[in-house]
């Protein structure tokens, strides 16, 4: 993919990702959807619609819908607008640096037996810098 692509699919994911941490928590899960649809908005395709095929642990867009996400999570986690970690009665941010959350993410996820689902690997909170982000991008 080039690389024009890969940076525009990552903005307007990002976009996706920020709006629907308004709502609540995000899962993983909901990062790398967000990354799927907006690939598909840029005529890329990233998942099988074949139901026996996308619950293959490493299909042949495995590597790259990790690298994506991993990139979105990187950029969003250095620029204050999402923090990751576990959800308990509330959330617990991991301690850490963000590169060490983007090394638990990916090692959590490359050790999955199938695809992500809900609640796998890591849980993401909209920062309040995240919510001012997006206040200022519904304004427009």
């Amino acid at each position: 993919m080039a690389g024009e692509h890969h940076q525009a699919i990552i903005a307007d994911a990002l976009d996706q990702v920020l709006v629907r941490g308004r709502v609540d928590w995000l899962q993983l899960v909901e990062v790398e959807d967000a990354i799927i649809q907006a690939a598909r908005q840029h005529g890329v395709e990233l998942w099988h619609r074949d139901p026996e095929v996308s619950l293959l642990r490493h299909d042949q867009w495995f590597g790259e819908r990790l690298e994506l996400t991993l990139t979105l999570l990187g950029r969003a986690f250095d620029q204050g607008l999402l923090e990751a970690g576990d959800v308990t009665p509330g959330f617990e941010v991991w301690a850490g640096a963000p590169a060490d959350w983007i090394e638990r993410i990916e090692s959590g996820w490359r050790k999955l037996e199938t695809q992500l689902s809900m609640g796998d690997v890591a849980w993401l909170n909209l920062t309040e810098r995240g919510r001012e982000a997006t206040n200022q991008h519904t304004r427009r």
